[in-house]
């Protein structure tokens, strides 16, 4: 028991020094969604500060951290993080990401088996803030994974100039 409880910690410590922020002893022990999508927002900001797109992604499968991604010429956040990742197949992962997913990156999400995708700012917010535009959202019957709406208010920090 005592080596499950080390090994949970030891992967909730390595979150934290990954997202670069404070995390609950409960979150340390147990991290949720919010300690995941404030991993995808961490992404987000370092991909704004290189002036790209302010997004990220992160890959979790089985509570634990697999990769992170930001978006760049060729491929979306999420595109990144599943090459990152090197897993064979995204089958039992959750992915984070900052922005509901485009059509792309849910058809990626798709392909590679992930079993849902949970994000912080609606489509409608990232159009209006000029991040995406709105064709990059026609609906695909390609794209069968959930997406999950995630009450992450510190996300919307990215959308400011």
């Amino acid at each position: 028991m005592n080596r499950i409880l080390a090994s949970i910690a030891a992967v909730a410590l390595g979150l934290c020094a990954f997202a670069q922020s404070q995390l609950s002893t409960t979150e340390k022990a147990n991290p949720n969604d919010d300690t995941f999508i404030d991993m995808a927002v961490s992404a987000g900001k370092q991909a704004k500060a290189a002036g790209e797109k302010p997004c990220g992604t992160v890959v979790i499968l089985n509570g634990a951290w697999k990769a992170t991604g930001t978006p760049s010429a060729t491929a979306t956040a999420e595109e990144n993080a599943i090459s990152k990742s090197r897993l064979k197949s995204l089958k039992g992962a959750r992915v984070y990401t900052v922005f509901e997913p485009t059509t792309r990156a849910l058809v990626a999400l798709t392909k590679a088996g992930a079993d849902a995708v949970y994000y912080a700012v609606t489509s409608d917010d990232a159009v209006e803030a000029g991040i995406y535009k709105q064709e990059e959202y026609i609906p695909s019957d390609s794209a069968t994974i959930p997406a999950i709406w995630v009450d992450y208010i510190p996300a919307l920090d990215l959308m400011s100039k």
